[in-house]
């Protein structure tokens, strides 16, 4: 992590129940808004479960969470932090993609959106301002949680 703008870095290591990351490579995801409350969110190799590990303090220290999931859905790469803390995991039920959101980490609920959601988490561009589309829309956020359509004409 860098609080320097990329001229300095700092490196920390989450402690891991898996040994296979080591000859696999280990696929995660990093999300904040602030440079404060911060989630990364790694896949255990052996049981496919997503753990999340966050950190309100800007990465100096970090805890790990059991993220608990509504019944049918699976998480995917892909997560965002809004503007109030809340984690915002992309993942999939019954073959359709779709929004969970926690403040804490632990307890995940679906999150209301307008139009579809497909592969990719939305992403904070700004502070106060998130994205994400679909095939014939892109949709904007203040907050990272309600979401408006913008039509290209």
């Amino acid at each position: 992590m860098s609080r320097t703008g990329g001229r300095s870095w700092q490196k920390t290591v989450l402690d891991r129940e898996s040994e296979d990351d080591r000859s696999t490579g280990c696929e995660f995801d990093l999300a904040t808004t602030d440079g404060r409350t911060l989630f990364a969110t790694l896949p255990d190799e052996r049981s496919g479960v997503r753990r999340v590990y966050r950190s309100v303090d800007g990465a100096v220290t970090w805890k790990p969470e059991e993220p608990r999931l509504p019944d049918g859905w699976v998480v995917h790469a892909g997560s965002t932090v809004t503007v109030d803390g809340t984690h915002v995991l992309l993942a999939e039920r019954e073959s359709r993609f779709g929004l969970l959101t926690s403040r804490d980490g632990r307890a995940y609920a679906p999150l209301a959106v307008d139009g579809p959601v497909h592969h990719d988490a939305p992403r904070a561009v700004a502070s106060d301002r998130w994205v994400r589309h679909d095939e014939r829309t892109a949709y904007l956020s203040d907050d990272g949680l309600h979401w408006r359509p913008l039509y290209i004409g």
